[in-house]
């Protein structure tokens, strides 16, 4: 239809008849000739509607305000805001150190969100959702999707916190865009008693972002944690910090960790890379107990295939396991990976990282035949409600072995693993010992399980006995007491 949502006529009938369908060649028809059309032409599709294009002219950066390098350099600046923690080089005279820079991004997101709501919970349960992968995959497209399918139709989306997109032209457009980690928040979820936020990571494999020469405030607040040498002498560097702390740190505090591609021919790579990211988190942390989820998102590749936008959600999982496990038999790295960990498909090794695996589509918006705007907005939708199941059961996990934690015990979490990061100890991260320092048992079973723990942490042999009969003296006294009280 017109920008303006207005039925215009068909454009194929005879006499004047309403037109029920936009076509993206610019025609107009009633229902039973745009089915006529589609036969004749089958690479045309309908057109969005007016409200439907402007949304995804928004989320794909293609506004007023994004558009010119002077308007871009502001969004940068304002944009700075949403730093929460980065790699830091700084120079005193002839010395050089290098530093992890925690910004109060999270705890001003947090107090924020307290303030949302006067009759809001008490404390705040905060679930991050992580979007990692290579420059120019489109991570910062999917967090505007996202946060703008969860903005009220009432809602300005100028003011949005949201990321900036990468530039479509230009010198920009060869560069990585966001740099360091940067926080925004969920609008349907902030406020409440889990507020999701989406963590924007630097690309993977890229240089000095586009956002550096507009963004250096940032550096001059925030806790520093100096990085010690590594074991070979050398200064860590970006890349370094890119691909092995940020990872360990989102890793952990994770729940739903997103690798975004663009390319679905190479199953394996992406399985190994995730896998790879994954170990750097996994294998230098113990008792962490809740896994994250896993969603691998083909954002913008050239298919054609009407399956994957279909109704069948699973389809592209099944496919990924089927089309790699073939790899397990050829591909040295996998092979080495499920050797190490004693399984022999790929389903079983990615358990031993991962809560969940799910494949997710988004089309390219050039697609002949699955780049309408509707379309591509309908997988945005689809990907908002699978990340809030997948936050939702990793949150109930979380519970259930004690590691859910309010914002402020959080906070202290994050300065304990940055510290313990930022030392690049080969000891992995205990969950366990640090929940100590950050909370209290709130239950019998929680009492009883710190009490074991400090026990039998070092002389399981030598202490068992005593602490046995102390944990069954105290059973009898709680159920003698219960029964006293006619429980």
């Amino acid at each position: 239809m017109a920008d303006d949502d207005i039925p215009g006529v068909c454009d194929a009938c005879e006499v004047e008849c309403r037109a029920d369908v936009a076509c993206n060649c610019g025609m107009e028809f009633c229902s039973s000739h745009w089915a006529r059309h589609q036969m004749k032409h089958p690479t045309h599709r309908k057109a969005a509607s007016g409200k439907v294009a402007k949304l995804w002219d928004w989320v794909k950066g293609n506004v007023n305000n994004l558009k010119s390098s002077t308007a871009r350099a502001a969004r940068f600046e304002k944009d700075e805001g949403s730093k929460w923690f980065g790699f830091v080089v700084e120079s005193f005279g002839a010395e050089r150190t290098t530093s992890i820079l925690e910004t109060a991004r999270f705890s001003m997101l947090m107090e924020g969100s307290m303030l949302s709501s006067d009759e809001g919970p008490t404390s705040r349960y905060p679930s991050i959702v992580s979007f990692v992968g290579e420059c120019g995959a489109g991570k910062s497209t999917l967090i505007r999707a996202l946060v703008s399918y969860a903005t009220p139709s009432n809602g300005g989306m100028q003011d949005l916190d949201v990321p900036i997109p990468g530039a479509q032209s230009g010198p920009d457009a060869l560069v990585a865009t966001t740099g360091e980690v940067n926080l925004y928040p969920d609008p349907s979820s902030f406020g409440t008693e889990t507020p999701r936020l989406y963590a924007d990571c630097e690309g993977l494999f890229g240089g000095e972002p586009c956002a550096a020469k507009h963004q250096w405030r940032w550096r001059e607040h925030g806790r520093r944690y100096p990085l010690a040498e590594k074991k070979d002498g050398k200064m860590v560097d970006r890349r370094t910090a890119v691909q092995t702390i940020y990872p360990r740190f989102l890793y952990m505090f994770s729940d739903v960790i997103c690798l975004v591609t663009r390319n679905p021919k190479r199953w394996a790579d992406e399985a190994v890379q995730l896998l790879q990211w994954a170990s750097v988190g996994a294998h230098h942390t113990v008792n962490q107990y809740a896994l994250p989820a896993a969603i691998i998102i083909l954002n913008g590749p050239h298919s054609e295939d009407p399956v994957w936008v279909s109704d069948d959600l699973g389809y592209l999982t099944r496919q990924f396991f089927k089309n790699v496990n073939g790899e397990m038999e050829t591909n040295s790295v996998l092979q080495e990976m499920a050797t190490k960990h004693g399984v022999n498909t790929l389903e079983d090794l990615f358990s031993r990282n991962f809560s969940s695996v799910y494949v997710h589509f988004v089309p390219h918006d050039q697609s002949k035949l699955l780049g309408s705007p509707d379309i591509i907005l309908q997988q945005h939708e689809r990907l908002f409600y699978r990340l809030k199941a997948d936050t939702a059961r990793v949150q109930v996990e979380r519970e259930r072995s004690w590691t859910k934690f309010d914002s402020k015990q959080i906070s202290v979490l994050f300065h304990y693993v940055f510290k313990h990061l930022a030392n690049h100890s080969d000891e992995p991260f205990d969950f366990s010992s640090c929940r100590r320092q950050v909370s209290l048992p709130q239950t019998v079973q929680g009492h009883l399980s710190e009490f074991l723990q400090l026990s039998l942490g070092n002389s399981l042999g030598e202490n068992f006995a005593y602490a046995s009969k102390m944990v069954a003296s105290y059973l009898c006294q709680n159920a003698s007491r219960e029964e006293g009280r006619g429980e």
